[in-house]
């Protein structure tokens, strides 16, 4: 069993957890054999307690834990985002770019796989 960090920028609203939520939902659906992790919802609620270096160092501790990055919709907008595909990719880890096109055509499938 794979363990997926889910990368989706945060800008400290509801909506954005919802729209994780959603994604992740879809990709359980699919994929039942992996565990996706949300950094959104594992330290939202630190936001506006610890300062932000302070929050991207928690999220590459969590990611370093997980076997594949996946990059959700408008990650490359988001720094966030960007630091943890480049330490990633760095790091020699397995990343998915995942777009709403790939789930609805169920071409998560062949790249969501076992080591």
């Amino acid at each position: 069993m794979n363990k997926v960090y889910v990368s989706c920028p945060y800008n400290g609203g509801e909506g954005d957890k919802k729209e994780v939520e959603k994604l992740i939902i879809k990709l359980i659906c699919m994929h039942k054999d992996n565990i996706f992790i949300s950094p959104v919802h594992t330290f939202s609620y630190l936001y506006d307690v610890i300062e932000r270096i302070d929050m991207v160092k928690y999220r590459i501790e969590l990611l370093k834990d997980c076997d594949i990055l996946l990059l959700g919709l408008g990650w490359n907008k988001s720094e966030d985002c960007m630091i943890e595909y480049i330490w990633a990719c760095e790091h020699g880890m397995n990343i998915i770019d995942c777009d709403e096109t790939q789930l609805e055509l169920g071409k998560m499938k062949k790249e969501v796989k076992k080591k």
